[in-house]
């Protein structure tokens, strides 16, 4: 027997730098199904009545998403899609709301990718974007600004080129529309304010002298006119030396904990160097896996934005102790 047909909704939205022209809808066959691109006030929405069952649907959705992502990747059109919600059938027919016509047979959110039975009529609901924006007088910003002017480490801060890539990845953080991009943003200010720090002489002198015959031996090899792949693994037995003489990042960020903790009072419940360690590994642990639980990052995300701003406040302070000895 065969399977009733399904839709399938699933809206998308593009680079704010880019729009798509021409009439809609604009349509296509994608396999055995045809699709519909139409214009949505936010964006976009690619749209099919044609599947064979649920399953159908949703593999062609799965299908689609991953479309939409190789957009990104192979035809610099950066994608934004959206994720599977969810779809309210009613038990019976009930009239349509002000401003629709007919009887309804269940509703959705317009904003996510839905499912649905083709012979089912929804009204889609469009949810508005949480947002929220803080008032400041002008008098106030223009006052701290004076403030901020008169400190005695402003005049060189923009030479100092550490600090300033620090502060601008942190206001970036503002700019990113997810948490986890945030996050990563976030711990990427912790790496750049972590500084590099030798490892003890003794180290140092055992990896420069490793270092010294990985060069001789590449060196022989160039004599020999051999470019092998015995050159080539030296050469990157060598790089690998010469990054191992600063101490790991980790353990750089760890020190960077350590510091603030002296710095400043703790915060509750941990120490800023636990708080740096707990963000830098979720980090890993993101970057390595791609996911991480939803309460992980969002514990991680904390931590990196207490540790973050402390780190900051540091650096900002101690340019202006040096400016001023």
């Amino acid at each position: 027997m065969p399977s009733s047909p399904f839709s399938l909704r699933l809206p998308f939205t593009l680079s704010p730098t880019l729009v798509l022209s021409g009439e809609y809808p604009v349509k296509a066959q994608c396999g055995q199904t045809e699709i519909s691109l139409s214009e949505t006030p936010d964006g976009y929405a690619l749209e099919t009545h044609g599947c064979d069952g649920e399953r159908d649907a949703e593999s062609l959705a799965a299908s689609l998403g991953g479309a939409l992502l190789r957009q990104s990747v192979f035809h610099s059109t950066p994608v934004y899609r959206s994720d599977r919600g969810k779809v309210t059938l009613l038990a019976a027919p009930r009239p349509a709301p002000l401003g629709l016509k007919g009887m309804l047979d269940g509703y959705a959110d317009d904003d996510t990718t839905i499912i649905y039975p083709s012979d089912r009529r929804l009204a889609r609901f469009r949810g508005m974007p949480a947002s929220i924006s803080l008032s400041l007088p002008a008098s106030t910003f223009l006052d701290r600004l004076v403030g901020e002017f008169l400190k005695p480490g402003t005049a060189g801060l923009l030479a100092n080129d550490r600090l300033v890539t620090a502060i601008e990845l942190f206001c970036d953080v503002y700019r990113e529309g997810s948490q986890r991009s945030r996050f990563l943003t976030l711990t990427m200010v912790l790496e750049v304010l972590a500084e590099p720090e030798d490892k003890p002489p003794i180290v140092r002198a055992l990896i420069e002298r490793w270092d010294t015959e990985a060069s001789s031996q590449m060196e022989a090899l160039v004599t020999n006119g051999e470019t092998s792949d015995n050159y080539k693994a030296l050469d990157s037995l060598r790089r690998e030396l010469l990054f191992r003489r600063d101490v790991s990042i980790r353990r750089r960020v760890r020190r960077l904990g350590e510091l603030l903790d002296t710095s400043f009072a703790p915060p509750e419940g941990a120490t800023y160097e636990e708080l740096a360690i707990l963000a830098y590994d979720v980090r890993g642990s993101l970057l390595h896996t791609g996911s991480v639980e939803d309460t992980s990052l969002a514990k991680a995300y904390t931590a990196a934005d207490k540790t973050v701003r402390r780190a900051l406040e540091l650096a900002v302070s101690t340019q202006d102790r040096s400016a001023a000895a």
